[in-house]
């Protein structure tokens, strides 16, 4: 997708040509040496984040299973797969509705959170970033396919612009680290993200140590720390409890010359 965001939001754009984002009002491409600090910043705000995401997979996982479980036991497999889609669907639709900046993958909405952020009301703002990420965990849970990148940058651009609406943060750190918040808490690529954020907006080299320092705190404080393993090994514990409960062993009576008559053994 091309995307001109010092033009209107309504530019066309084109699904052929790559990502080129550009970060509106640049006139100083020298940020003070403090900047760092607010990378930090911004990085604590992913991991945050990234708690939050995960904490959603688990939630949106536990309370679709009993539906799943429901549906496939009163229409069949294939039309209880159909039952969750429209449920799904439907709570997507609502949520879109009422806010539109959660619909899709974020790939046409970025332009509200890096160029026109000042005139979305703040509290949109944050509840959009938030219902966003419940919105994507409702879609994976439901069965629709899609990308996991691009939510992520999206959710943390979200956030990010909550911050820069209510501080006087150099817009280009708050939206180039805010960019790669989230995701950099996620995938285990802090300097590719570091990079890559530079590149999409061109920045000047400058500002790479603010991206560094947002990369590498937020993966530092959410992976590093052992968050992020202990939450998936709750979700892959949870997930086992659920197939033994579905897998229970069956008590049978066995009459032999090996075993005492009447003895229970499970099979």
């Amino acid at each position: 997708l091309t995307f001109s965001l010092s033009d209107a939001p309504g530019r066309a754009a084109t699904s052929f040509n790559p990502v080129i984002l550009e970060i509106p009002g640049i006139t100083d491409y020298n940020p003070p040496n403090y900047m760092f600090c607010v990378g930090i910043l911004y990085g604590i705000m992913g991991a945050l984040l990234a708690v939050y995401y995960v904490g959603c997979q688990l939630m949106v996982k536990a309370a679709f299973h009993p539906l799943k479980k429901a549906a496939k036991q009163m229409v069949g497999e294939r039309a209880g797969r159909v039952v969750v889609a429209v449920v799904g669907g439907t709570l997507y639709g609502v949520v879109g509705w009422a806010l539109p900046l959660t619909m899709g993958d974020g790939s046409f909405q970025l332009v509200a959170p890096i160029s026109d952020a000042s005139k979305i009301d703040t509290g949109v703002l944050a509840a959009s970033c938030f219902l966003n990420i419940i919105c994507f965990w409702i879609s994976v849970e439901s069965g629709f396919v899609g990308g996991l990148f691009t939510p992520l940058l999206y959710s943390g651009s979200l956030l990010g612009a909550v911050f820069s609406n209510i501080s006087q943060i150099n817009t280009q750190v708050a939206v180039s680290c805010s960019f790669v918040a989230l995701a950099a808490a996620l995938i285990p690529a802090p300097i590719t993200l570091c990079f890559f954020a530079a590149s999409i907006f061109r920045l000047g080299a400058q500002y790479l140590f603010p991206l560094m320092t947002c990369c590498f705190t937020s993966h530092i404080l959410f992976d590093g720390t052992g968050i992020a393993r202990h939450l998936t090994s709750e979700l892959r514990a949870k997930r086992l409890r659920s197939l033994r409960r579905q897998q229970k062993p069956k008590t049978v009576k066995y009459v032999g010359s090996n075993c005492t008559e009447g003895a229970d053994i499970l099979t």
